[in-house]
C-alpha cells in the first residue's frame, strides 16, 4: 500500500513538473486572429473609379494578407506577410524586410506610425 501511494505522489509531482514547464512558453498574441481592418484607398479609387479600401486580414498569429476591395469583392491583392503584436505596437514585415509600424489607438483603430490620423490611407478600422 505505502509503494502505491509513494508511485501516486511521485506520478503527481511529474505531471505538476510538466504543466509548469508548459506555463513558461510564451504564447502568440492572439487578438487579431480572424479580424480586418480597412482603410479608403483614394489612389486605387481614383484610378479605377468608386469606393475602394485597402485591407489587412490577419489570419493567424503571425501572418496577415493585405488585398484592396471595392464593392465587397477583392479586387487586387497585394500578398501575405508576417507580423508581431506587442500591444499597442503593430509591425507588418512586407518583402525585402521592409516594415509597416502601426499603433493601436483604441481597440477599433489603429493608425500607421508617423502619419497624421486624417490622412486618407493612415487610419483603419476594424470591421
Amino acid at each position: 500500500m505505502k509503494k502505491i501511494l509513494l508511485i501516486l505522489a511521485l506520478a503527481s509531482i511529474c505531471f505538476s513538473c510538466s504543466k509548469d514547464d508548459e506555463d513558461v512558453t510564451p504564447k502568440l498574441d492572439e487578438r487579431l486572429v480572424n479580424t480586418k481592418w480597412e482603410t479608403y484607398d483614394l489612389a486605387y479609387s481614383i484610378i479605377y473609379g468608386g469606393t475602394a479600401y485597402e485591407v489587412y486580414e490577419f489570419i493567424s498569429s503571425t501572418e496577415v494578407e493585405q488585398y484592396t476591395s471595392k464593392n465587397g469583392k477583392i479586387v487586387d491583392t497585394d500578398g501575405t506577410y508576417s507580423y508581431t503584436l506587442e500591444y499597442p505596437n503593430l509591425t507588418i514585415t512586407k518583402e525585402d524586410n521592409k516594415k509597416a509600424d502601426f499603433i493601436f489607438k483604441d481597440t477599433r483603430t489603429f493608425i500607421r506610425v508617423g502619419a497624421e490620423e486624417n490622412d486618407y490611407y493612415a487610419k483603419y478600422i476594424k470591421q
